[in-house]
């Protein structure tokens, strides 16, 4: 996506798209819309994502991350920011709840098993929030024990993305000892 940004002029007659202009002027009071949530050491991230020009107006997508269930609380605290910033009935929300969070039990088998492996591997032994999302939300919404873990790397989505191949290995080798631990276990039990 390019923008151009032009400076006002008397001696140059430019064309711009005065509602988009409009639009990013307000965009930085949206994406600081405020509502309640759970504590978390990342607060409320609302990132722009997609912006379409659908030729009689323009359509943006916002990812919503917060810890919050309260969805119907999220939608409300929007549409208000939305009739304060664009005025009321002069624009359209469609809201489309998330998939939730994480959020399995410290004393669920998984977690009490993934704790111990992790002192093992001399990882720190912590059930810690992180930044980010995977497929793991789907599987906990549904009540599956689930977490995320995995090697290091930076540059997250962006041209220069990289991964350590040395942390990948042992973090393959901490979960083979993880399912291993869990099985021996669930044996012992029966």
């Amino acid at each position: 996506c390019t923008l151009t940004v032009i400076e006002p002029n008397e001696e140059e007659e430019l064309e711009y798209d005065e509602t988009l202009t409009l639009f990013f002027q307000q965009l930085r009071f949206l994406i600081r819309t405020q509502f309640p949530t759970e504590f978390s050491t990342y607060g409320i991230t609302i990132g722009p994502n997609v912006l379409l020009d659908k030729g009689d107006h323009w359509e943006i997508s916002l990812d919503i991350r917060a810890m919050t269930q309260a969805y119907d609380l999220v939608e409300k605290a929007f549409r208000e920011m939305c009739n304060e910033l664009f005025g009321e009935g002069q624009y359209e929300l469609e809201f489309k709840a998330g998939q939730g969070r994480v959020n399995t039990s410290k004393d669920s088998l998984l977690i009490a098993t993934a704790l111990e492996v992790s002192k093992e591997f001399g990882f720190p032994a912590k059930v810690v929030e992180m930044g980010g999302a995977s497929d793991a939300r789907y599987f906990s919404r549904e009540g599956i024990p689930t977490f995320d873990f995995g090697p290091i790397g930076g540059g997250v989505h962006a041209s220069n993305e990289w991964l350590n191949l040395d942390s990948f290995a042992t973090v393959t080798m901490f979960y083979l000892a993880l399912v291993k631990s869990i099985l021996k276990q669930s044996k012992e039990s029966n």
